[in-house]
């Protein structure tokens, strides 16, 4: 099951015409990120401890419908675990209308050296508690 959060559309994440203010997605994104790690039960203190950072590495927005002031969006994050990143596939509603989809991109690396680290199994497992669900009947 994807990952879940809802945000109002206040007056400081429009532009002049009332409509959402591009870049905003993106930081809802990033938002995301943060809350979904620690739903997952993890900190970047927990990461520190580990060793490793995350760093976005690509982030890709589609506005498909307009997104207006005190609109409440539901945003879905559903990560995609690879070896050393988790792309995670995002989609915003409001109402029952898709207004965004996209994704995020986080390649998780050495503290230290910065170097690409494999995801560590017990922080890949706790991610794909949110993954899609890929059973079958």
């Amino acid at each position: 099951m994807a990952f879940e959060f809802e945000t109002i559309v206040r007056a400081g994440d429009t532009d002049v015409t009332g409509s959402i203010y591009t870049p905003q997605v993106v930081d809802w994104l990033a938002r995301g990120l943060h809350d979904i790690r620690s739903a997952a039960g993890y900190s970047y203190g927990a990461y520190e401890e580990m060793g490793i950072a995350s760093a976005a590495v690509n982030v890709n927005v589609d506005y498909l419908a307009p997104i207006r002031m005190e609109d409440t969006v539901t945003v879905a994050m559903t990560p995609d675990v690879g070896e050393t990143s988790i792309r995670f596939d995002s989609t915003g509603t409001v109402e029952d209308t898709r207004v965004f989809q996209g994704s995020i991109t986080l390649a998780f690396i050495d503290a230290e050296t910065r170097d690409a680290v494999r995801i560590p199994d017990d922080l890949r497992a706790a991610f794909e508690t949110f993954a899609a669900d890929t059973t079958t009947d």
